[in-house]
């Protein structure tokens, strides 16, 4: 049994409940109560979180929603009550043994900040009202990529934030920082200037830095209670694949994948299940989702929909403004965009997901050092030309790769070819389809791996989104994980070569992809292993 205080996990659905029982009106006399005699108390018994709350506390309950404390006989002045998410107040003491019905919401309306219910009802439905698309900023996205979270300093006059290494910050008593900041690994200046920045970026309110994307996942993940359900698009990035079926499984999350998850989620979604995956742009097959669908869909049930938007960046796309609750990043591809540093981010708009999160990211410490937080800040106000620039690369890349005879297919929805086009005319700035494409090359995988051999100025390497472009194979590097028949269920074949375009000149990548390509199915057709391209991979 857990004390309630703020550092609790527990702690905003124990708020929510105060809220709902109390009705606001005497709320604040119980918190303000609590050192001196805590009426609260949470708990967690089979998966069920529930709140213990005393007698002298619960008589302060408005009419109609405290029937138990006047329908039960008081004996004890230590007595405390369940109000639980199954809707039932009972008795905690072996003298009343009776469950006495309480009208409360279930624990999932509690823990939405756009929760709908009726207290006069015993059967509950939450629901999330999709919200419409944010009204546009004050500031243009370059404007707000260059100074957001670039305050100058006070003291100095710099213009650019320096560099906090400080681990630990002085007070001035106890319990008394100069500032807001006690310890980096609770908060940092770079950081925070780094998460005020992204949040902008995304139109959101609140936003958390992470060590990695893979950090990321796992925190949001991590927020679930065991026994939990997730539903999530079925070619995601393999290291999300490998969290959600290995990591995630052994902590009671249980993931179901869906290649359509338009179509079907309704057919998915079970009374466990907590939280929509989406991957749009999907890695690496370039599949878009159409998010305001999938998160009308969602936001019926009361789940929340998190959006991958690591392959297009906030300047091309804003899940948030089309409904989605979290967006997430690998900081290291395209916000950073210069290879040099590993993080990843998340943003949203709930207060409560700020009070979830953050107590997470804290407690678990996957954090970002000062330092590449300052790398990824300065990286990222280059963000929109770096992403215009790749965009017009990939799209001539794209052109010249769907003409030629020794390309089976080409995915980029950027192409008017593209399945999904309608989509990221709809969901993508100007339509654009951003710096990545896949496509399929003829004479199999030896062809693919060739190709990637052979070209000049591409480097055969994983990761993506930084100036310079690179190549690879998924099924033998960042898709290797997945067990072949999955991969190629969602398009990742043996032929298979992706593409991350940066910021060079587009007539360059052009001809080096189809010298490439030439010579790789060439070579291939005639049995020629031949020897490394000029880079040497």
């Amino acid at each position: 049994m857990a004390r309630f205080h703020v550092g609790n996990p527990l702690f905003s659905l124990s708020l929510r409940l105060l809220d709902y029982f109390f009705q606001g009106s005497s709320k604040e006399r119980v918190l303000r109560d609590l050192p001196r005699s805590p009426p609260l108390r949470l708990g967690n018994r089979r998966g069920t979180s529930f709140l213990l709350i005393s007698k002298p506390a619960i008589q302060q309950a408005p009419a109609g929603r405290a029937r138990c404390a006047r329908s039960a006989q008081f004996r004890d002045p230590t007595l405390f009550f369940i109000l639980s998410p199954q809707g039932r107040c009972r008795d905690f003491h072996k003298n009343h043994p009776t469950p006495l019905l309480l009208n409360v919401p279930p624990r999932s309306a509690l823990t939405s900040n756009r929760g709908s219910h009726s207290p006069t009802n015993k059967t509950y439905r939450m629901t999330i009202t999709t919200p419409p698309r944010a009204s546009s900023p004050s500031s243009g996205f370059g404007t707000r990529a260059v100074h957001a979270g670039s305050a100058h300093d006070a003291s100095t006059g710099a213009v650019i934030p320096a560099i906090s290494l400080s681990t630990t910050f002085a007070q001035t008593a106890v319990g008394q920082p100069v500032g807001e900041y006690e310890y980096s690994r609770s908060s940092n200046p770079n950081r925070k200037n780094f998460e005020d920045m992204v949040a902008a970026l995304e139109n959101a309110k609140h936003a958390l830095a992470f060590s990695s994307g893979s950090a990321t996942t796992a925190v949001i993940l991590q927020s679930l209670a065991a026994g939990s359900h997730v539903i999530s698009v079925s070619d995601v990035y393999g290291g999300t694949h490998r969290y959600f079926t290995q990591v995630a499984k052994a902590h009671g999350v249980k993931v179901t994948f869906t290649p359509e998850i338009e179509v079907d989620i309704r057919e998915h979604i079970t009374p466990a299940t907590k939280l929509v995956w989406i991957e749009t742009p999907s890695n690496p097959t370039l599949r878009l989702v159409d998010i305001r669908a999938v998160a009308t869909a969602a936001h019926e049930h009361g789940i929340m929909v998190v959006v991958d938007n690591t392959f297009l960046s906030p300047y091309i796309q804003n899940p948030l403004d089309h409904g989605a609750d979290i967006v997430v990043h690998s900081v290291t591809k395209y916000i950073n965009g210069h290879s040099d540093v590993v993080m990843g981010v998340a943003a949203f708009n709930s207060d409560d997901l700020f009070k979830r999160l953050s107590f997470l990211q804290n407690a678990i410490g996957a954090i970002p050092s000062a330092f590449d937080s300052w790398l990824a800040h300065r990286g990222a106000k280059t963000l929109h030309l770096r992403a215009r620039e790749a965009t017009t690369n990939a799209t001539a890349v794209g052109h010249a790769l769907e003409a030629s005879p020794h390309v089976i297919a080409v995915n980029y929805p950027g192409l008017d070819s593209h399945p999904h086009r309608a989509i990221a005319k709809k969901q993508h700035r100007n339509g654009m389809g951003g710096g990545m494409l896949s496509f399929r090359i003829r004479g199999g995988h030896a062809a693919a791996e060739r190709f990637c051999q052979l070209t000049r100025i591409f480097t055969l390497a994983e990761s993506l989104g930084g100036v310079e472009s690179l190549c690879e194979v998924p099924s033998s590097m960042t898709h290797a994980g997945i067990p072949r028949e999955q991969r190629e269920a969602v398009g990742v074949f043996d032929d298979l070569v992706r593409l991350s375009c940066g910021v060079e000149d587009a007539e360059d990548l052009e001809n080096d992809v189809l010298q490439a390509l030439e010579r790789a199915v060439a070579e291939t057709a005639n049995g020629v292993n031949g020897s490394n391209g000029i880079n040497g991979h």
